[in-house]
């Protein structure tokens, strides 16, 4: 028996943000976000991410902490860190054009659990033919509110998302 249960697929074209509701329940601790393809019109365009609670309500206060280590084929690795941010930066990059991102993975810890704070880790990884450079990345992220999440928002602040398509799985430990 397999320890990934399909919870969900998202397909999205031509727009500014997508979001993912109703992915998240009481039945997992563990969630994982597969990112299968993501282009957009912007060459590497860097993609942000917000939580949707259980109201239904994106939010967009200062209630995120992140930290990620960026690796650049084109020049040196950069960092990047915040106690206090309004998004998740940089949890996804799209490729430009007909070049599609690749190994956007993210995974969600105890997301439904109102008494927990939600964690994300996320690995990213993108070609751009504009540069051309390739791109990866691996970072952690804590929601600082105790609450009950139920889903997410990838957004991007310029240019479009021509092309996204996502699978949610359930984590399971039989």
């Amino acid at each position: 028996m397999s320890n990934l249960r399909l919870v969900k697929n998202v397909s999205a074209t031509n727009v500014t943000s997508v979001n993912v509701t109703d992915c998240f329940n009481a039945d997992f601790d563990i969630y994982k976000l597969v990112v299968k393809n993501a282009t957009s019109d912007g060459s590497f365009e860097e993609m942000s991410m917000r939580l949707i609670n259980s109201s239904g309500s994106v939010d967009t206060s200062s209630n995120y902490q992140y930290a990620f280590r960026e690796l650049r084929s084109s020049t040196t690795y950069g960092d990047g860190k915040s106690t206090s941010s309004s998004t998740i930066i940089r949890t996804m990059r799209t490729g430009s054009g007909a070049t599609s991102s690749g190994g956007n993975v993210v995974y969600f810890f105890r997301p439904f659990d109102s008494t927990s704070y939600t964690g994300l880790t996320y690995e990213v990884g993108a070609y751009s033919s504009g540069t051309p450079q390739f791109g990866g990345q691996k970072g952690m992220s804590w929601h600082t509110v105790q609450a009950s999440i139920t889903g997410f928002q990838y957004f991007v602040s310029s240019n479009q998302i021509t092309n996204i398509d996502m699978d949610i799985y359930g984590v399971r430990f039989d």
